[in-house]
């Protein structure tokens, strides 16, 4: 792996969810019917609410009644937001946005999971680290806005409802908080691990097979990104815009080190666009090259 030279950041995001703005109570004292009734008054009120606020078509939504056993006492609980939907859509569409942004601009290096819990660590090329930044930071003022409308709204009619069936808003202040950035640098080359090795080859073989499997894991995004690519290729559509974004994900790979990688990869697929009389079964050859070069590292 001698051209290989992987560099970059590390990037890891947390971004807040709408559940912030979520709250959850304990209705276990409710008889069924009274249950019931308490959800249809809250779904009317914030049916009206969100008429009220929103500023583009409404999206509906429900509340989740929900009975959960705990120590073998039947409990019932509700979770939904008091705010408007307007709010909760507001973050997703921020969530949406950041994601978009980074998995055009970065590779996933890392995938992990705990339970419902999930969270890649991605490879962002040094060039666009600036870049990156700023467009984190214009999301975190629009979030920033977003906190003060939250601030100023009005939560008496909801606090009115609850009260009326005994109930209490576990809270009354909202926040959602900043998307928050990890960057960590990379840069793992064959020099690195030779020089390792006149010292330590027990830290060099260490080095080698750590990226061996960045190299790896990248190459399987690089495929997981080429896969809407070769579906528009094979039915024929948007044809120059599958050639741009082929560019954009070789550009990619030249910037953190895998460029040779990246060019056997997008090649079969390259000339088809270039020459589509001379048909060739992209997933085959694209898949087969992949295998290839895992074999080869």
């Amino acid at each position: 792996m001698k051209n290989i030279s992987l560099k970059g950041f590390f990037l890891s995001v947390h971004c807040p969810s709408e559940d912030q703005l979520s709250v959850s109570i304990d209705c276990s004292r409710l008889n069924p019917r009274t249950f019931i009734q308490l959800i249809y008054d809250l779904q009317d009120t914030l049916s009206m609410i969100d008429e009220e606020y929103a500023k583009r078509r409404i999206v509906g939504r429900s509340l989740r009644g929900r009975h959960r056993k705990i120590f073998d006492e039947r409990r019932r609980a509700l979770k939904f937001s008091p705010l408007p939907s307007y709010f909760s859509n507001r973050i997703r569409y921020v969530r949406t946005r950041l994601y978009n942004y980074i998995n055009s601009n970065a590779i996933v290096i890392q995938e992990m999971s705990r339970g419902f819990y999930r969270r890649n660590i991605y490879l962002l090329p040094q060039d666009k680290a600036d870049t990156f930044l700023s467009f984190v930071s214009n999301l975190n003022n629009e979030i920033d806005e977003l906190n003060k409308e939250i601030a100023y709204f009005d939560l008496s009619e909801i606090i009115s409802i609850l009260d009326r069936y005994g109930l209490e808003l576990p809270k009354e202040h909202f926040y959602i908080s900043d998307i928050e950035v990890d960057l960590t640098p990379i840069q793992l080359d064959y020099t690195l691990i030779e020089r390792w090795a006149e010292q330590s080859p027990r830290v060099a073989e260490i080095l080698k097979e750590k990226q061996k499997q960045l190299v790896v894991k990248t190459i399987e995004d690089l495929r997981r990104k080429l896969d809407p690519i070769i579906k528009s290729i094979l039915a024929e559509k948007k044809l120059r815009n599958a050639k741009k974004k082929l560019n954009e994900i070789r550009k990619i790979a030249e910037e953190i080190g895998i460029k040779s990688i990246a060019d056997t990869i997008i090649t079969p697929i390259m000339e088809q666009i270039e020459n589509p009389s001379k048909y060739i079964n992209i997933e085959k050859e694209v898949d087969g090259r992949i295998k290839s070069l895992i074999q080869s590292l």
